[in-house]
């Protein structure tokens, strides 16, 4: 927990301090996410048995440097029981719930450097606490692409794969290692 809390806390003085320079545009998104904690290397294993019960994802987002945003992210999710998980069926019903900080490089500008601005990508690095039958905190690293789908950018899709990489994972049970993916619309503000 002390990790986590150092983390947190140079995120937040990072982003307090960087919150002088002139970009402050804010984005909140909201959407589905799906979660693969089956006990594979293989992010695209069989996705038929993927955690995707009561899949919702919010977040918040700051930018704070022309390429750079700070991001907040709650998801939920679950799985029930006798359904393949970790690689063997769920014991019982479970709740998976996420609370993540990242950090969001967004480097489209670089890939179509004309001005062409509908298509963003992004890498995204952070931390993370999430909650099955135990807890666990974790290293988030990840990629996104979101698709702007009107003329002010200021709404669109984005599909992003995240693969959490868990601080005890030799001894926490479910709370292990897996990857997350969502589809999320967002907004402008």
């Amino acid at each position: 927990m002390k990790k986590f809390t150092i983390i947190i806390l140079l995120i937040t003085g990072f982003v307090g301090n960087s919150q002088r320079a002139v970009f402050d545009d804010w984005f909140i998104a909201g959407g589905f996410n799906a979660v693969n904690s089956l006990g594979t290397l293989n992010p695209f294993e069989s996705p038929g048995d993927w955690m995707f019960k009561n899949p919702f994802t919010v977040s918040a987002e700051r930018q704070f440097a022309r390429d750079f945003n700070f991001e907040f992210a709650l998801n939920l999710n679950g799985i029930n029981q006798g359904e393949r998980f970790d690689p063997v069926p769920a014991t019982s019903d479970f709740t998976y719930i996420s609370f993540d900080t990242n950090v969001r490089y967004n480097f489209g500008r670089l890939i179509f450097r004309r001005g062409y601005d509908k298509i963003d990508f992004s890498a995204i690095g952070g931390a993370g606490f999430f909650r099955i039958d135990g807890s666990n905190l974790s290293f988030n690293l990840g990629g996104a692409a979101l698709f702007w789908l009107n003329e002010n950018n200021t709404f669109g899709l984005r599909l992003q794969v995240v693969g959490k990489f868990a601080l005890n994972n030799d001894s926490s049970g479910f709370e292990n290692n897996h990857y997350q993916y969502g589809l999320h619309a967002v907004w402008r503000l």
